[in-house]
């Protein structure tokens, strides 16, 4: 028993991590996780700027010392110039000129990070909810701040700032302790999380529950520290800086930055998928079985099983929930019932009935073939318009009407198909009425 509860425990996660590849890849997430690297690598210089001349005020340090650590600093030399520096130094921690505009740099490079953000979640959470176009660009305001206020935050806890702090001396031995690498590394998991989770609730009109927005922010966290680690195994520092010069550190910090906005919008997508899982791990299973209809009709024989095919083709699992079997004889539904439960025809056949006229059509199921009954009710809003029995002992899914509606908005695909389903079956009725009337004025 134990067993097969963790057999269904893993197979459910790897459906979730499964169906967020899917949409990860078919909303075009990977761009907007190259617009928020792009984003970050424009912030990163004045960000950068501003922290040094926050020491540099702060603690009253001579321009010489300051330069110092300027050149100390991986790809810094390249971002700014010395004769600059020595010159603009100056002023610009008198809050001059140039403080303005290494200011409204980083606040330029910190909105492309926040529309990126906003718009690649508005892919991933869809919904009926609609905000107004000012409460749009406040969030996008919000999010700005809140990059920007990390990114500086990211640069005063880092190992640039140690070496500041050592520089500077006459700091308190618990001061420069607490900006240990272990302490560090605490703060800055616990900032990406806390970012990540706050994005995902407050960003979207159409957001995460608590939960699903706390699974999909931890994964976001610990995916981007495995990765991360990899890197730093993988890359040899010493021959990137060999063959890219200082380069070398901007190239691995924009890989590890685009890496982190890839697996927050994984984490993003992750949380959607969670909270809608039903509907999404129905659509799958839905479209699987078509295929393998498909391909049966085409080639006489179903296809080799592949990975979807084997994680969504069989209903064990969260989908079990829903399956009910009816023995042959047994009314499914009974016409003028108000009940609004769709059903999911798997395996059997079941007649159409209508009282006045007999039995006018049947759905028939065998294998691969799947069709749907009883959705008129609920798309119109009113009882039962026909009686359906079990003709053989069938299998169905009970779909109840929000979880149908959920499906319908996962699957767009499946309004056409729906229509086409009706249309045909309204065919047949038409055709069979019409012959019952023409036997019965004979």
């Amino acid at each position: 028993m134990k067993a097969a509860k963790i057999k269904i425990f893993v197979k459910t996660q790897l459906q979730r991590f499964w169906i967020a590849l899917q949409y990860f890849d078919t909303g075009g997430l990977a761009n907007h996780a190259a617009a928020g690297a792009f984003g970050f690598l424009f912030s990163a210089a004045p960000a950068l700027l501003l922290a040094i001349f926050f020491f540099a005020t702060a603690f009253r340090s001579s321009h010489e010392t300051i330069l110092e650590l300027i050149r100390s600093i991986p790809f810094m030399e390249i971002a700014f110039d010395d004769n600059w520096l020595t010159n603009e130094l100056h002023s610009f921690s008198r809050y001059g000129l140039s403080a303005v505009i290494s200011l409204l740099g980083l606040f330029w490079a910190g909105r492309i990070i926040a529309v990126s953000l906003h718009r690649g979640l508005k892919v991933i959470f869809t919904g009926e909810k609609k905000r107004k176009i000012l409460t749009e660009n406040l969030l996008v305001l919000l999010i700005e701040t809140f990059v920007i206020i990390f990114a500086l935050l990211w640069i005063l806890c880092s190992e640039i700032s140690i070496r500041f702090f050592e520089a500077f001396g006459n700091l308190p031995e618990n001061f420069l302790s607490f900006f240990s690498k272990p302490h560090m590394l605490i703060i800055h998991i616990a900032a990406l999380w806390l970012i990540s989770y706050s994005v995902f609730r407050i960003t979207p009109a159409n957001a995460p529950s608590r939960k699903s927005a706390f699974i999909g922010s931890v994964c976001t966290v610990i995916f981007y520290l495995l990765v991360s680690s990899a890197l730093e195994i993988i890359i040899n520092h010493t021959r990137y800086n060999f063959l890219y010069g200082a380069l070398g550190n901007l190239i691995i910090l924009l890989l590890n930055v685009y890496f982190f906005f890839i697996f927050f919008f994984f984490g993003a997508q992750l949380a959607f998928v969670i909270d809608n899982f039903d509907a999404l791990l129905f659509s799958q299973f839905r479209q699987v079985r078509e295929i393998e209809k498909s391909r049966l009709a085409q080639n006489g024989r179903p296809a080799r099983g592949g990975i979807r095919k084997k994680l969504f083709y069989h209903i064990e699992g969260k989908l079990e929930k829903y399956q009910c079997d009816y023995p042959a004889g047994k009314e499914i539904i009974i016409k003028g019932e108000q009940k609004k439960e769709i059903f999911y025809l798997i395996d059997g056949k079941v007649d159409i009935i209508i009282p006045a006229y007999g039995k006018l059509d049947s759905l028939v199921v065998s294998g691969l073939t799947s069709e749907f009954f009883g959705e008129m009710s609920h798309l119109l809003s009113e009882n039962r318009t026909a009686t359906v029995k079990a003709a053989t002992d069938v299998s169905v899914l009970v779909l109840p009407p929000e979880l149908f509606e959920g499906i319908l908005e996962c699957d767009p695909s499946l309004d056409r198909a729906i229509i086409e389903m009706l249309s045909e079956r309204l065919k047949r009725s038409n055709e069979k009425i019409s012959e019952l009337t023409a036997s019965n004025q004979s």
